[in-house]
């Protein structure tokens, strides 16, 4: 897995670790091996990291990888932003994912292996998409989803037909723009959960 995925693991761990908690921050700093967002490192050591801020925070696995998608996709915006052009929006994005994105990243570090993302525009405000990925880290597809959502600051309505860990061969996901108008609502924000020590 590319290191810049570790390297906001780190971060996450901090944001989560606000208000003089510092167990997810310990959670981290226990491990001996030091990674460099420029390195690929194996897939375990970063479901080992998450896996102790699960259990730091008694909080289901996949909840925080869900919860740390959320916390990683503006960031992963902001650091492919030359790729991105002004006018994308959320399902831009995600539609230009695979072509600009994941192309830059097998470029760059032939070691990492991103996930195959296919795309079909059904409407201007419907995206269709399938994933496919060994890791099947479909919880972390989710999470980074909403967060795209949430740094357009639009909202989705996100149905998935298919999914790995149900026995499917791939995840499909449907993803809606949802109408502030039609809806009612306005577009929601993530917000960061607060990881505490683990009581029993």
């Amino acid at each position: 897995m590319h290191g810049l995925i570790f390297f906001y693991i780190q971060k996450y761990a901090e944001a989560v670790a606000g208000g003089g908690r510092p167990t997810a921050r310990s959670t981290l700093s226990t491990t001996s091996t030091k990674y460099l967002p420029t390195g690929v490192y194996p897939d375990e050591e970063a479901v080992d990291l998450i896996r102790g801020l699960a259990e730091s925070s008694a909080t289901p696995l996949d909840t925080v990888i869900e919860r740390f998608g959320e916390f990683l996709a503006p960031h992963l915006v902001k650091v492919a932003g030359p790729l991105v052009e002004p006018g994308w929006r959320t399902l831009d994005l995600v539609e230009h994912t695979e072509s600009v994105i994941h192309a830059m990243v097998r470029t760059s570090r032939p070691g990492a292996a991103p996930p195959v993302i296919e795309c079909v525009r059904a409407a201007p405000d419907e995206l269709h998409v399938v994933y496919a990925s060994r890791r099947r880290l479909c919880r972390l597809a989710v999470g980074l989803l909403r967060g795209v959502a949430g740094h357009f600051g639009e909202a989705i309505e996100l149905d998935e037909p298919s999914c790995m860990l149900r026995g499917d061969p791939f995840c499909s996901f449907v993803v809606r723009l949802r109408s502030s108008a039609s809806s009612g609502s306005v577009a929601e924000t993530v917000e960061l959960p607060t990881i505490s020590p683990h009581t029993g």
